[in-house]
């Protein structure tokens, strides 16, 4: 191979190596423009209060021909959420039933003297399809007062599956967040306020929307998923539309 051959070769390669330096620098100057495009989603994070007990939530090795032995209360596994609300939405898996039938919720309130008392009763019609299905207390049912304790139960045969809650007052800070909010940010704050029944019903009303959104789904998992909450079996079941009085 000649001198002349020798050099055409040596410039071929200066320039192969310049447009290759030059693709890896196009390349990473994308890739930052891209993460400066896309903005900061911080991940949902759950701060349940510390308070409850292991309570019934799901079957315990009861059986019910019907199948409401399956049916599963949708609270952390300490049994206890807190409000904000009047009159809250609870959430149950449902699982399918042999036959259509009905739910008893029980609103049992806490006396001065350390007993309770019941405060409302009603029944809900429910399908036999399976999924979960939220289930609100009726504005005929006296509110749920701030600073008080209660008990629910929902009630199918011989099975019952109960939770705690307790109203809270809505800090003026909280609800000036709340009022800025995206959805999506509405959901961040009740979480990181431990307001279990918000956050839940909330977070579920916008996974039904939009049942493709990859970041609600994410948020979906990260609550149900939650070491306090421990509903990991939840995260892909379906949702009902359901329940009536």
């Amino acid at each position: 191979m000649n001198r002349k051959h020798l050099r055409l070769l040596g410039i071929a390669s200066t320039f192969l190596l310049v447009m290759l330096e030059q693709l890896t620098l196009a390349a990473a100057r994308t890739e930052e423009l891209s993460r400066m495009k896309l903005p900061h989603r911080p991940a949902l994070e759950f701060k349940p209060p510390l308070r409850g007990a292991p309570g019934e939530r799901k079957d315990s090795g009861s059986r019910d021909p019907s199948g409401c032995s399956a049916i599963l209360a949708m609270v952390p596994s300490t049994n206890f959420g807190l409000t904000v609300s009047a009159y809250p939405t609870f959430w149950l898996y449902l699982p399918r039933l042999t036959m259509p039938g009905e739910l008893t919720l029980t609103l049992l309130a806490e006396r001065e003297d350390g007993e309770q008392e019941i405060a409302y009763r009603t029944k809900f019609k429910i399908t036999q399809n399976s999924g979960i299905a939220s289930f609100n207390l009726p504005q005929a049912a006296p509110p749920l007062e701030i600073g008080k304790q209660y008990r629910w139960v929902f009630s199918c045969g011989a099975i019952a599956r109960y939770g705690e809650i307790k109203r809270i007052p809505l800090e003026p800070e909280i609800e000036y967040q709340l009022e800025q909010a995206t959805p999506r940010e509405r959901v961040l704050i009740l979480a990181k306020n431990g307001l279990w029944y918000e956050t839940l019903t909330e977070l579920a009303k916008l996974r039904y929307a939009k049942p493709q959104d990859t970041q609600l789904a994410a948020d979906w998992a990260n609550l149900l998923q939650h070491r306090v909450v421990g509903l990991d079996e939840l995260v892909e079941k379906p949702f009902l539309p359901c329940c009536h009085l």
